[in-house]
């Protein structure tokens, strides 16, 4: 129960939270440094009940409180003006940057592919596009392909009329 508890504050502050950094917030609580796959596995014995999303290549699992619906969800957060830290792309879930892919095309229209993956890449604080800058933020415009909320034209996006 103590356990659950932490999760649901966590989730509570923090969600959607990719999986592992739930439990390194859980586990620092409780003092513990090192994340093992045995605190990972005890940890994901209290995650059943828990609404989940997989990122696109299948490999990070998000988490998302009871009130929140992956498939409804409209918002995305950004790092504050001016802080140095910096979310890691593969922590920030395809649905955040879904809603932030069209955030950015209400204003410009239509973006090629790549174009739009580098100005999500900057919106979301990266100054540089490396390969997993690049993916995470593929992941979230192939997921609002996938879902129809935008148009594909060759290499262009844009939302439908």
């Amino acid at each position: 129960l103590i356990i659950r508890g932490q999760i649901d504050a966590v989730l509570a502050a923090e969600a959607p939270i990719e999986e592992g950094l739930l439990a390194e917030r859980v586990a620092s609580s409780w003092g513990l440094q090192r994340i093992t796959p045995r605190v990972i596995a005890h940890l994901r014995s209290f995650l059943d009940d828990i609404r989940s999303t997989k990122s696109g290549d299948g490999q990070r699992r998000f988490l998302w409180r009871t009130d929140q619906d992956p498939a409804k969800h409209a918002g995305f957060r950004l790092p504050p003006p001016g802080a140095g830290a910096v979310r890691a792309a593969d922590l920030i879930p395809a649905e955040e940057i879904a809603n932030a892919a069209v955030a950015i095309l209400r204003d410009q229209i239509r973006m090629d592919r790549q174009s739009l993956a580098r100005e999500l890449g900057r919106v979301f604080g990266f100054s540089r596009m490396g390969a997993r800058v690049e993916a995470a933020m593929e992941d979230g415009v192939d997921l609002l392909i996938r879902a129809g909320r935008v148009i594909l034209c060759g290499d262009s996006v844009s939302l439908p009329s």
